[in-house]
């Protein structure tokens, strides 16, 4: 028998899974915890093999670079600074993804296809 709880549990509606599209930047498919960085000074909160999310990429963090295990970025298109220097330290990009800094969170355990352009939370 179902008490008051189990009945609630079950009449909320499963959470579905985030997704976000923008333009696959660099080629590669990773998974790591999402750094979501929103002026130069957060940027020391980056840890290596987290994805950088940002709302573009300036030239002066080009050093940072190699620490990410992948970079999402809200504007820019495949022609964009940011993609080109990704492309070359071949880092799995999606730049133009619409909401990123608004819909994920740091520590989101995400997937970024740089082939599709498309950023999926996975847990």
């Amino acid at each position: 028998m179902l008490d008051a709880t189990d009945r609630e549990a079950r009449l909320q509606p499963a959470p579905r899974p985030l997704v976000l599209f923008g333009v696959g930047a660099a080629q590669g498919v990773t998974r790591g915890p999402a750094r979501l960085v929103r002026g130069r000074d957060e940027l020391v909160r980056l840890r290596p093999d987290e994805v950088l999310i940002v709302d573009a990429l300036p030239t002066r963090w080009l050093p940072v670079l190699p620490t990410c295990r992948a970079v999402v970025t809200q504007v820019g298109g495949s022609l964009a600074f940011s993609a080109r220097a990704l492309r070359e330290r071949a880092i799995p990009a999606v730049v133009g993804a619409i909401g990123a800094l608004d819909e994920l969170r740091d520590g989101d355990l995400v997937e970024v296809d740089g082939y599709s352009g498309i950023v999926r939370v996975v847990r």
